[in-house]
């Protein structure tokens, strides 16, 4: 398996730096530093989880590390945020609570969370964690209402291939191949999959600008965010407003009209994609390496077929521009209803500490992780989980430790998150390709860090929707390219120009 990708060594160079550090107080199995009950219960208030998270080992782990007894509570599955609401309102008496992005942009303006600005700046421990744009996507009227949760930085999908039905048409991936194309490159292969395998969908997919289309639209330089740059890399506009999504619209209405995608394309589910692929009615899908695992074992069950995987295409010069994952992605915040803000703050700050996030998010050293030298040159440079039947339980009880997360930077949080990512062969070997995107490719959320955007929050969803129908209209047909310039203004008569002059006021402000 090729370790070249980008992300990899860039995260093995920020490791070999960062885990002398990290692992200082894990170095024999079992060492983690530990701490003294201190007689404080936390009550923290989280999402909708399949499990009682206070039976996890991760939740005892913190209470090793750090003095306190926390006692977890979990908002239900359904209605979340209508439960949210109704506890933050009347005052219950939780000590922290995890939020995402869209809970707290509607809670923090309420004047129902404490004031976190003194507890991040007079604390070194928590201020060394982040730079001024990451908590200003936490700051209402100029006080930090909350602690940032990231998420790791990374692509997250790719084109899986039937390996087979690719193979009749004269395609066989070759380790040391480049796995990007051309869009005209991949079109051609779609047609010669088509004749060499009648009857099978060349590519399925479903949505209007985001999943299976990526796979089109990158080649135009448009990705699945929201907002974005422009072709000259400097300009924000909305995905809908793009220079190319015109040219894209063409080319997607051609390549449907010739059969090259599904037919029911406008009408698919994500289940129905999946099901296509895995039963071998089609020959390629866009799938996040996260479902590598499942549907390589599925595809293989119903066919004996294998699977591989390819890059998203670029444009015939070898532009391209792939959406990622990455930033802040919720928030954890003291409710002013807590009686235990000192003890929050002191707790907020010893999980601060390296030593303690490595412990509570992967466990032990030579228990549950190792730190390996997988370039051979004796310096350990990437963590590893330790997997049962070997080692019991090994990594299997910290799969989940994600989930206790509190306080982190973006940087050791992708760092260690790898780990989980290793879990499984399938699933990193499906990670470390789609990974392989050229790095200028790369194109990040531009309002990843934006604090809470008006006129963004009013019209967003709304426009989205018109800019779906308009579309997937396209794509089948009962719609028009003719028609974009109309519907574009229709978009910005609706409140998209507002939208566009918010973020770009935003941008024009950040902080770095």
């Amino acid at each position: 398996m090729k370790r070249t990708l980008v992300l990899v060594l860039a995260l093995a160079m920020l490791a070999m730096c960062a885990a002398p550090a990290l692992a200082a107080d894990a170095k024999a199995p079992g060492a983690v530093p530990e701490r003294p009950l201190n007689g404080i219960t936390l009550k923290v208030l989280l999402p909708y989880y399949a499990t009682d998270p206070n039976l996890e080992p991760p939740a005892e782990m913190v209470t090793r590390t750090t003095g306190y007894k926390v006692e977890y509570f979990l908002l239900p599955q359904d209605g979340a945020d209508d439960k949210l609401n109704l506890e933050m309102a009347s005052g219950a008496d939780y000590d922290l609570v995890r939020m995402n992005v869209n809970q707290f942009q509607n809670i923090a303006p309420k004047g129902a969370l404490a004031d976190l600005t003194s507890a991040v700046r007079d604390n070194p421990e928590i201020a060394a964690l982040f730079n001024e744009r990451e908590l200003s996507t936490a700051t209402i009227d100029g006080k930090i209402l909350g602690i940032p949760q990231f998420d790791a930085h990374y692509v997250g999908a790719g084109i899986a291939i039937n390996k087979e039905m690719f193979a009749k048409a004269g395609f066989e991936y070759k380790e040391g191949d480049s796995r990007q194309m051309t869009i005209t490159q991949f079109i051609d292969l779609l047609r010669a999959v088509k004749e060499a395998n009648p009857g099978v969908i060349p590519y399925v997919g479903n949505n209007a600008n985001g999943g299976a289309v990526e796979a089109i639209m990158t080649s135009f330089g448009i990705v699945r965010h929201d907002w974005q740059y422009d072709l000259d890399g400097s300009t924000a506009v909305p995905r809908f407003g793009h220079s190319n999504m015109k040219a894209y619209l063409t080319k997607i209405r051609e390549i449907y009209a010739e059969g090259l995608i599904d037919a029911e394309w406008p009408v698919n589910k994500g289940d129905t994609v999946l099901e296509k692929f895995t039963s071998g009615k089609a020959a390629a899908m866009w799938l996040g390496w996260a479902g590598a695992t499942s549907t390589e074992a599925a595809l293989k069950d119903a066919t004996g077929d294998t699977v591989e995987y390819l890059l998203a295409p670029s444009d015939d010069s070898g532009f391209g521009r792939i959406g990622t994952n990455s930033g802040v992605q919720g928030f954890m915040v003291v409710p002013k209803a807590s009686k235990q803000f000192d003890a929050v703050v002191d707790f907020l700050r010893i999980r601060a500490l390296p030593e303690v996030f490595q412990a509570t998010f992967l466990g032990v050293e030579n228990v549950q992780w190792e730190y390996r030298d997988t370039k051979g040159d004796g310096v350990a440079d990437e963590y590893w989980p330790l997997l049962p039947p070997e080692h019991e339980p090994g990594f299997s009880a910290w799969f989940n430790g994600h989930y206790f997360n509190t306080i982190n930077n973006a940087e050791a949080f992708t760092t260690l998150w790898l780990c989980r990512c290793r879990k499984g062969p399938v699933q990193y070997a499906a990670f470390v390709k789609e990974n392989e995107m050229p790095a200028e490719q790369w194109a990040d959320n531009i309002l990843v860090y934006a604090p809470p955007l008006a006129a963004v929050a009013q019209y967003q969803q709304s426009l989205n929707s018109m800019e779906n129908d308009y579309v997937i209209g396209v794509i089948a047909g009962t719609r028009t390219v003719d028609e974009y310039e109309s519907v574009y203004d229709e978009w910005l008569a609706e409140g998209g120009q507002e939208m566009i002059d918010a973020v770009n006021a935003y941008l024009a402000s950040r902080p770095e």
